[in-house]
């Protein structure tokens, strides 16, 4: 499979994934709590796996690694304060709202998309040899 399809089928299902997550486990009032925030996990690692499958073989191997970074970073940021809420129940409403906003970036396509665009953002100017910068 090439790159470019690669990255396609990779975008598409990220949209599908989200998609999924944002109607049956954010807005949906039928699910119970325990199961909400368990797929919400669920379609977090989903989203990065795919995500990574996409990178893998990309050519500009550091997105890879900013992807993996993020990820998780995010994951740690969610589960760590999610533990802590459950068990201590310190955290207000409104710094919860703010790890809800990470859940839902992360969540999203947006981060792959900025990832798409980023190769092409910090291309190397072709600076023919003898002129100045």
């Amino acid at each position: 499979m090439g790159n470019k399809a690669r990255l396609w089928i990779s975008l598409l299902i990220i949209v599908v994934l989200s998609w999924i997550e944002l109607q049956f486990f954010t807005e949906s009032v039928g699910v119970e709590e325990m199961k909400r925030k368990v797929a919400h996990i669920l379609f977090l690692l989903a989203v990065g796996a795919v995500g990574y499958f996409a990178w893998a073989k990309h050519p500009v191997q550091w997105i890879k690694s900013v992807w993996l970074l993020g990820y998780a970073v995010a994951l740690v940021i969610i589960l760590g304060v999610g533990i802590i809420q459950w068990k201590f129940g310190v955290f207000g409403t409104a710094f919860l709202d703010e790890i809800h906003h990470i859940r839902l970036f992360f969540n999203s396509p947006l981060p792959f998309i900025m990832l798409l665009a980023a190769p092409k953002r910090f291309k190397k100017e072709n600076v023919p040899s003898g002129s100045a910068k």
